[in-house]
């Protein structure tokens, strides 16, 4: 039993390490695709007629693309990040099923869509409690 301990002691403080390398990269991709899209937009905007800033706000575009910029930023970082994990993680789970046990893997996949209508039930709930 102890050898058991300390190889899922060791599997955890690899996953820890694999994790904050994973988020490290991805919040460096981030943050390198948002400086380039800010200076993209800031490029274009230079490119505008001067009419097209009377019909615009210019001291509203300032805060519509700082605002935009991090949005994107937290969409493609750590996000996407776990998504490609939890995806991965998912389709990983399938396959070694199926290796280990057909029956109850095909059970498993079977009950996919009530627990997938569950969880977008207790969203809706959610959203419109809040």
């Amino acid at each position: 039993m102890g050898k058991v301990a300390i190889y899922l002691v060791v599997l955890g403080a690899a996953l820890h390490v694999c994790a904050t390398v994973q988020y490290g990269c991805f919040s460096a991709l981030a943050k390198s695709l948002g400086t380039k899209l800010r200076n993209k937009w800031f490029r274009s905007l230079m490119r505008q007629d001067t009419g097209w800033f009377d019909s615009n706000d210019p001291g509203g575009l300032t805060g519509r693309i700082s605002s935009s910029i991090l949005s994107f930023e937290d969409g493609i970082g750590p996000k996407l990040g776990l998504g490609v994990q939890f995806l991965s993680t998912f389709l990983t789970a399938i396959v070694v099923s199926f290796v280990y046990n057909v029956y109850v893997s095909l059970l498993t996949i079977a009950a996919i869509p009530l627990v997938a209508a569950s969880g977008a039930l207790l969203v809706k709930v959610n959203t419109d409690a809040a």
